[in-house]
């Protein structure tokens, strides 16, 4: 689920052009050298870079949950379903639905009064509007404008995933070199990174 709900930000704050500075497990609800544990929090640390300022991602899995914001009203759910997201920004805090659903400014009252201010208009879409997965990849084939989940995009958000299973395997905080794909400061992390095979299982060089 972590690509589904991740992408709006991910693409948003471009963090596909500037890989994590530190990945930490700060919760896991058990420890295993062969599966990953079904409840865990997560976190990854970026520095300051090109004009943005520092920032924090963190994932919650499984049984646990970000702590409930104190503008959710009572008896409010802060995502839809099973999952959601939470964004918090210096100005406000905004809840919404999984797989990638729309933010909500909380209070409703808020959100309410931003719309009556702005004639319920709300911010002028700044990322291109996906026409779907299969007609993207069509008109990218046909020359047209690269995908939204094009390559290189889906490469750095898979390796943002993944980390996070780096991080839990490792036990400790991980401070990433992205450009050189290197666990600097837990060697015995970067096995975890750089997979052996067993003999007769390794990948053929063509």
């Amino acid at each position: 689920m972590m690509v589904h709900n991740v992408d709006p930000a991910f693409a948003a704050l471009e963090l596909d052009k500037r890989p994590p500075a530190a990945v930490e497990c700060l919760q896991t609800e058990f420890t295993d050298d062969e599966v990953i544990a079904p409840g865990n929090h997560v976190v990854w640390t970026y520095a300051a870079q090109g004009g943005r300022p520092p920032l924090q991602v963190h994932w919650y899995d499984g049984s646990l949950r970000p702590k409930r914001p104190a503008e959710l009203e009572e008896g409010r759910r802060m995502g839809e379903g099973s999952n959601g997201v939470l964004i918090v920004g210096t100005k406000g805090t905004f809840v919404g639905g999984g797989w990638s659903g729309s933010p909500r400014l909380i209070p409703e009252t808020r959100m309410r009064e931003y719309l009556e201010a702005n004639k319920g208009k709300t911010p002028a879409r700044t990322l291109p509007e996906s026409k779907g997965h299969h007609r993207d990849w069509l008109d990218a084939c046909k020359g047209g404008r690269p995908a939204r989940s094009r390559f290189e995009y889906g490469a750095a958000l898979t390796e943002f995933v993944l980390l996070a299973d780096v991080a839990i395997r490792a036990k400790q905080k991980v401070q990433w070199d992205g450009p050189n794909m290197k666990a600097t400061n837990v060697p015995a992390a970067q096995a975890f990174v750089q997979e052996t095979y067993r003999q007769g299982w390794d990948l053929a060089k063509v």
